[in-house]
């Protein structure tokens, strides 16, 4: 479990370091949210995963899914909170948690710091993975089993470059509030998953003692 530990730290109420994974399309925020998980025991939180439970238990959701996320789109406000919301009160208060590449959109953001908050999750970091836009279309078209041996339905060409746009529009006012929130730091997201693991596990320490510091 990481908390924020040193000198410094020793008279703080300690909690959980929740970490925000962000990135650029095909960059290895899966991935490397799943790694993070697994070495500081947090809770990942993945939307894709998330909509793809709700979509097999809701005939609705499934619907609205096939006509925003499956085709590039992003999915509305009120569905977002609601899977996001639903999905940090089942994490225990021990326990951080890593946001797999969301949220994305500035009013989302806003959303899920306040639940931090509410929720006193206070403590927290964001990590920005960076790769080129033709290795995002090679990843991308290369990619599968993202569900188990299924490709994700938005990883078709044209689907990407949708997700591009609606990415870029909204990541363009959503980084400055994340770098106004929390300690950001924009790291490549090119090599191999070991390499780009080490500079991750790097940030997080320095992000996390710079956290300390200025409290």
């Amino acid at each position: 479990m990481v908390r924020l530990t040193n000198k410094k730290a020793s008279s703080l109420k300690l909690t959980p370091l929740n970490i925000f994974l962000m990135g650029d399309i095909g960059s290895g925020k899966g991935t490397q949210s799943n790694l993070l998980a697994q070495k500081f025991h947090l809770y990942k939180i993945d939307m894709g995963e998330e909509q793809e439970k709700q979509r097999k238990q809701n005939k609705k959701l499934d619907k609205i899914f096939k006509q925003t996320v499956d085709v590039g789109a992003m999915n509305p406000t009120e569905i977002y909170r609601q899977l996001v919301s639903n999905a940090i009160q089942r994490v225990p208060s021990t326990q951080g948690i890593v946001f797999a590449g969301h949220p994305k959109m500035s009013r989302e953001v806003r959303f899920v710091n306040k639940l931090l908050k509410v929720h006193g999750r206070q403590n927290a970091i964001c990590i920005y993975l960076s790769i080129p836009w033709k290795e995002t279309i090679k990843r991308n078209l290369a990619r599968v089993g993202y569900f188990g041996n299924r490709k994700r339905a938005d990883d078709s060409l044209a689907a990407i470059n949708k997700r591009k746009r609606f990415s870029q529009a909204h990541l363009i006012k959503s980084k400055p509030i994340y770098k106004s929130f929390y300690p950001f730091v924009q790291i490549s997201g090119l090599g191999t998953v070991a390499e780009v693991h080490k500079r991750v596990l790097k940030v997080v320490e320095k992000l996390a003692k710079l956290k300390i510091e200025n409290q």
